[in-house]
């Protein structure tokens, strides 16, 4: 109990609550621009992925005793091109404008 005590008191290891702030500050603005980054490769992967399945054909032809049964699957429009916005997918913030 007497050892307890003794730490609890001891104030020769104690931070300075300056010091503390500056540091929890510091990493905080160090976190923003890593969360914006990930959610920027979040919607990069959902706009792939969306113009991977936009481009699946499941176009088909089946013929059973003379009758011929087909689909023709559309082509795709979906365009993902390197280095641009994920397809379909605006990473804009539009203000809303007065009206008067």
């Amino acid at each position: 109990m007497y050892m307890i005590q003794r730490l609890w008191q001891d104030e020769s290891g104690s931070a300075d609550y300056l010091f503390l702030i500056l540091m929890f500050t510091i990493c905080i603005l160090g976190l923003l621009p890593g969360f914006a980054t990930l959610r920027d490769q979040f919607l990069q992967q959902f706009g792939d992925m969306a113009v991977a399945f936009d481009s699946l054909d499941q176009s088909y032809s089946v013929n059973v005793n003379g009758v011929i049964s087909e689909y023709s699957d559309a082509p795709t429009d979906l365009l993902d091109e390197a280095g641009s916005e994920p397809a379909c997918i605006s990473i804009t913030d539009e203000a809303a404008s007065p009206e008067g």
